[in-house]
């Protein structure tokens, strides 16, 4: 870790533990592109997409479903509905839910229950296209 370099992040979910942790960089999936985040960057906040949050010194990466970016000089926050390490994920779990969903919408249901399992199955595909690119 650069000393001095190195700011505070945080990732918030309603239904999870929360993390907070001392990093130098941040990678983040913007709803309009990747961003970096360095200590200093300009206040904001940006919405993300479902997709890799890579963290530098130390080394990691998690798959946020989506949220806001809250950016401050010396701090990051990221609300998420939910995050996981890449290495936890299990592609035949997130393929099966993403085909017991399919199924699921077959039938006939309320605008809110549908657009709930769209939202679901939109977070569950791109997990799967990152495991996907993770094995190439």
């Amino acid at each position: 870790m650069i000393k001095g370099q190195e700011f505070t992040l945080d990732i918030v979910s309603p239904d999870q533990l929360n993390i907070t942790k001392q990093i130098v960089y941040a990678q983040c999936p913007g709803e309009n592109g990747v961003f970096g985040v360095l200590k200093g960057h300009q206040p904001m906040v940006v919405g993300l997409q479902p997709g890799v949050l890579k963290m530098k010194d130390p080394e990691e990466s998690l798959f946020i479903g989506g949220g806001f970016a809250n950016i401050k000089e010396d701090k990051c926050t990221i609300l998420t509905d939910q995050f996981i390490h890449l290495n936890d994920i299990d592609a035949d779990d997130v393929l099966s839910f993403i085909q017991d969903t399919e199924k699921r919408m077959e039938k006939e249901l309320e605008i809110e229950e549908r657009e709930s399992l769209n939202q679901s199955l939109f977070i569950e595909k791109a997990k799967l296209e990152i495991i996907k690119k993770l094995k190439t």
